[in-house]
């Protein structure tokens, strides 16, 4: 079993997840209904989460619930991420997806160019 996270693990959880999402605390406070003051005494871990304000946030930032809980989910996704991930999983037939997936793993993307 899982040890217990703390306000303050989840709060800081929280704002390390809101920067990575380039939102201020006025942003993400607007997206789940509650005042900029209310965002900072979650991420100081002054104020408890319910179950579902946790789901709100985690919505509003496009991470897993779970995401506030653990760190090995500390590295989701960046903006930039989950958009390849949602091209990607948008193309239409396997060999596109092959190609893709070939053409990054390729040692020719990681050189500089003119190298």
């Amino acid at each position: 079993m899982g040890q217990i996270s703390t306000n303050g693990e989840i709060g800081a959880r929280l704002r390390a997840f809101r920067k990575r999402r380039g939102l201020t605390q006025e942003q993400l406070a607007e997206r789940i209904g509650v005042t900029f003051q209310q965002v900072q005494q979650y991420e100081r871990g002054s104020s408890r989460l319910n179950a579902e304000r946790l789901q709100q946030i985690a919505s509003a930032l496009d991470i897993p619930v779970g995401a506030l809980f653990d760190d090995k989910d500390e590295r989701a996704l960046t903006e930039d991420e989950m958009r390849l991930v949602k091209g990607y999983r948008s193309l239409s037939s396997d060999e596109i997806r092959s190609f893709v997936l070939s053409s990054i793993a390729s040692p020719v993307c990681s050189r500089k160019a003119g190298s």
